[in-house]
C-alpha cells in the first residue's frame, strides 16, 4: 500500500537526475535510514482512521522496518533542498517480497512522500525510477500492492499505466492472522514492461509516457504528454503545450501524412493556417489537414496553454525529442532549428512527419543531398543515441477545464485532472 500525492502542472520532476523542481532520486545509504523512517511515519499516519486499529498498528510497524527492506531490496530516496522527502523500495524479483508475485517480475513497495513535499511530483519520480530499473533489468512487469482508500496513489499508478491484476489481491487481516477484524482488501497492480520495451524497439526510440515533459528553451515551448499514441486509440497523441510570451514553433511547416488539431485552453494564440492569420482565444479549435501549411506563436504578454492532438503521433514524438534536446544542448540557430549537418539528417529521416515551408522544398532536398553524407561521415545521426537514452522529466498533468475536454473527442475516456 503506497500513499502519494503530487502536482507539477508542467514544471516536472526527473527520476535519478536533478529536476527543475530540485527533486533527485538516488539509492539510499545506511545513514539515510532514520530520515526514511520519519518520512514513512508522516506519510502513512493519515491512514490510521481508514484501517482497523489492529491492522494499522501491525501494518505501520512493517512499513517502518526499513532495515529489513534495505537488506532484501533496493531502498531509494528522493531528495529536495538537501533533505530526504520521499522513499520507495524496489525489488528486482518481486517474489522476494513474499506477497505472491511470480519470480522474475520486478516490484515496488512502501512508497511514501513527506506531506511537506507534496506538490513536487516526488511520488511520480520514485515510481518512474523503479520503472526504469525494471526495464534495464529486463523484467516483464513491474508490480505493486495498494489500498483502495489511497485514492491519490491509485490515480497516480493508473495514469502511469499500471492496471489491476486481481489474481494477486489479498486480504490484509488474513495475511496478518487477525481474527475478528473486518477484511481489508489489498489491490494488486501491474505495469506490463514487455509491451513498453517492444514499442521502444519498434519505434527506434523510447515510447512516450503520460506526464513526460519536452522543453525547448530556444522556442519557448513546453509540452507535457497527456495521451500516448497506441494502436488502441488510433495512434492519437495529445499534448499540453505551453508557450511563453514571445514563444513560437520553429517555423511554418506541414505534416505530409499527419492530422493535427489544437485547442486554446488559456491565453491568446496567434495562428497562421493555410496562409491566413487568426487570433484564437480559449475554446477556439483549429484542425489542420495533412499537407496544409501552418504556424502558431504567442504574441501576448502572458503564457498560452494549448491542447495539441496529432494522429498518428509516434513519429512526431521521436522528432520532438531530437529537436528539443538539440535546443537544450545549444545546437540550434536562434529560431530553434538544428545546425545544417544535423538538419540534413533529420529532414531525410522525418520527411514523412514534418517539413518546413522555407526554404523551398527543392532547395531543402538539394541541401540535404549534399550535407547528409558529410553528416554521417562526421558521426552525426538523425536519431542521436544520447538523446534516445536521456531521461526526461515526468510531471503531473494540469487539470483540464471540462468545457475544453468536451471539445476534444480523443479525451472522451481520459482523465481531465491529475488527482481526484
Amino acid at each position: 500500500m503506497c500513499p502519494v500525492r503530487g502536482r507539477g502542472y508542467g514544471r516536472g520532476t526527473m527520476s535519478t537526475t536533478l529536476s527543475p523542481t530540485g527533486v533527485e532520486v538516488r539509492d539510499a545509504g545506511g545513514s539515510d535510514l532514520p530520515a526514511v523512517r520519519r518520512v514513512l511515519l508522516a506519510a502513512y499516519q493519515e491512514y490510521a482512521t481508514a484501517l482497523p486499529p489492529a491492522v494499522f498498528g501491525r501494518y505501520l510497524a512493517e512499513i517502518l522496518d526499513v532495515e529489513d527492506r534495505f537488506g532484501s531490496g533496493r531502498l531509494l530516496v528522493a531528495e529536495h533542498g538537501g533533505r530526504v522527502v520521499g522513499t520507495v523500495t524496489y525489488y528486482d524479483d518481486a517474489a522476494t517480497e513474499g506477497l505472491g508475485w511470480p519470480a522474475g517480475w520486478a516490484g515496488l513497495r512502501a512508497l511514501g512522500v513527506a506531506p511537506s513535499a507534496r506538490g513536487l511530483g516526488v511520488g511520480r519520480a520514485l515510481v518512474d525510477a523503479c520503472r526504469r530499473r525494471a526495464l534495464a533489468a529486463g523484467a516483464p512487469a513491474l508490480t505493486l500492492h495498494t489500498g483502495g482508500f489511497m485514492t491519490a496513489a491509485v490515480a497516480l499508478y493508473e495514469r502511469m499505466g499500471f492496471r489491476r491484476d486481481p489474481a494477486y489481491d489479498f486480504d490484509a487481516t488474513s495475511r496478518l492472522r487477525l481474527g475478528g477484524v473486518r477484511p481489508v482488501p489489498i489491490l494488486a497492480y501491474r505495469l506490463d514492461l514487455t509491451r513498453h520495451h517492444d514499442r521502444e524497439q519498434q519505434m527506434g526510440g523510447p515510447a512516450a509516457i503520460v506526464g513526460e515533459l519536452y522543453e525547448n528553451p530556444v522556442t519557448g515551448e513546453r509540452g507535457v504528454v497527456r495521451v500516448t499514441p497506441t494502436e488502441a486509440n488510433g495512434h492519437l497523441l495529445v499534448v499540453d503545450l505551453y508557450l511563453r510570451p514571445g514563444g513560437r514553433v520553429a517555423g511554418e511547416h506541414v505534416h505530409p501524412v499527419t492530422t493535427e488539431a489544437f485547442t486554446v485552453v488559456r491565453g491568446q494564440l496567434a495562428v497562421r493556417h493555410d496562409g491566413r492569420d487568426h487570433r484564437a482565444g480559449p475554446g477556439t479549435r483549429f484542425q489542420v489537414a495533412p499537407g496544409v501549411a501552418h504556424d502558431f506563436w504567442n504574441a501576448s504578454g502572458e503564457e498560452v496553454r494549448v491542447l495539441v492532438e496529432v494522429q498518428p503521433g509516434e513519429r512526431l514524438v521521436q522528432l520532438i525529442r531530437q529537436l528539443f534536446l538539440t535546443a537544450q544542448d545549444g545546437r540550434t540557430d536562434a529560431k530553434g532549428r538544428p545546425k545544417p549537418l544535423q538538419a540534413a539528417l533529420l529532414a531525410r529521416e522525418f520527411a514523412d512527419t514534418m517539413r518546413f515551408t522555407s526554404p523551398p522544398r527543392l532547395v531543402q532536398r538539394a541541401l540535404s543531398g549534399l550535407l547528409a553524407p558529410v553528416a554521417r561521415a562526421t558521426g552525426h545521426r538523425a536519431l542521436d543515441p544520447a538523446y534516445l537514452r536521456r531521461e526526461l522529466p515526468i510531471v503531473d498533468l494540469e487539470p483540464l477545464p471540462a468545457e475544453i475536454g468536451a471539445l476534444v473527442p480523443g479525451l472522451a475516456n481520459q482523465p481531465t485532472r491529475s488527482t481526484p
